[in-house]
């Protein structure tokens, strides 16, 4: 009889999902009585299941992609730097020779200076065209975005999951953390793309 009753709880607790075949099935959630009455080692395997998609699967790689976006931006922003020095030399060196012309009276400086003058117009189009600074930007932000997420993310798991043991506290949580950490997921793509767009936008419009 009591076997029943948990099937008619059950049944009230059913949710439609997707699928691509009949249109939508019921889903049936466990109620916090049910995980209570799972033996330890049970929980364990389960909360072992959604912490390994839960860290590898999703947050250690926003860790990843804040660790490569730290690099493009400190090699961006090394580029930037590069070619800046290489201008602001080119620059100085077509002053002096543009100096010497003036004082010397001689056209045996102007071939010299007109090449300077050339590099110097062709080298400020390339810098300007492949916008190290603005990619550095967007590196930065990207990093400071997924690095937030994933300290944010770890620490939730910590209090919310870990410090419960194997309760079925525990199982609650991380069954509700999980599905946080996907959509947080497709919240960060979305930034990422959006990053993206903006730039080529940018790029498009100069």
């Amino acid at each position: 009889m009591a076997k029943k009753n948990r099937n008619t709880d059950s049944a009230k607790t059913t949710k439609s999902l997707p699928n691509s075949h009949s249109g939508a099935f019921r889903i049936s959630e466990i109620e916090p009585n049910d995980w209570g009455a799972m033996d330890e080692s049970a929980k364990k395997e389960y909360l072992d299941c959604v912490e390994g998609f839960y860290k590898e699967e999703i947050i250690d790689g926003w860790f990843e992609i804040s660790e490569e976006a730290a690099e493009k931006y400190l090699s961006n922003s090394k580029n930037h730097v590069y070619w800046r020095v290489a201008i602001t030399i080119l620059s100085g060196l077509l002053a002096i020779l543009n100096l010497l012309i003036a004082y010397s009276y001689t056209e045996l400086l102007a071939l010299p200076a007109a090449l300077f003058a050339a590099s110097l117009a062709v080298m400020t189009n390339l810098e300007s065209l492949l916008k190290n600074s603005d990619k550095a930007k967007d590196s930065r932000e990207i990093r400071e975005k997924f690095l937030d997420a994933y300290r944010e993310y770890t620490m939730l798991w910590q209090v919310h999951v870990f410090a419960h043991g194997q309760h079925h506290s525990a199982c609650i949580n991380a069954s509700a953390l999980y599905g946080m950490s996907v959509d947080k997921d497709k919240e960060l793509r979305n930034f990422v793309r959006e990053q993206l767009s903006t730039s080529k936008n940018k790029a498009s419009a100069n």
